[in-house]
């Protein structure tokens, strides 16, 4: 008698833990398929961004793009070249409101060497600290 249970609660263990590792698969795959979208709605809103800002005289690139779940939107590093001066940005590119500004000037020298790499570190540290506030 005390057999028969102890086989029967393993086989009622050995089910519960492949049903429960059906149900995790599942997730992690749903999961992942519904990330990888909104990062190519992402990418696409990106490049409209790109399009949309850019004109004649100033060129927008959008470095790096990815999905913010805490704002439901897209979070762009952008660098906007202009004649007289560069800027690094951190955007939500759905409301396309700028979340951080920094600009240099080219005729001071700012934007090259030490300066200019200083600037995109530190958009690089405001970008994921945006990436991060829950």
């Amino acid at each position: 008698m005390t057999r028969t249970i102890a086989v029967l609660l393993f086989i009622m263990g050995f089910v519960v833990g492949i049903g429960a590792a059906g149900g995790y698969q599942y997730w992690h795959e749903r999961t992942g398929r519904i990330a990888f979208a909104h990062n190519a709605d992402c990418l696409r809103i990106a490049r409209q961004y790109e399009n949309d800002i850019s004109d004649k005289t100033t060129s927008v690139s959008v470095n790096e793009v990815n999905y913010d779940t805490a704002r439901n939107s897209c979070l762009g590093k952008v660098t906007t070249f202009g004649p007289s001066f560069w800027s690094f940005e951190v955007v939500d590119l759905l409301s396309r409101r700028i979340l951080w500004l920094n600009t240099c000037s080219i005729s001071s020298g700012d934007c090259t060497g030490a300066p200019g790499t200083r600037l995109k570190k530190l958009q690089d540290y405001q970008y994921q600290k945006f990436l991060t506030q829950h």
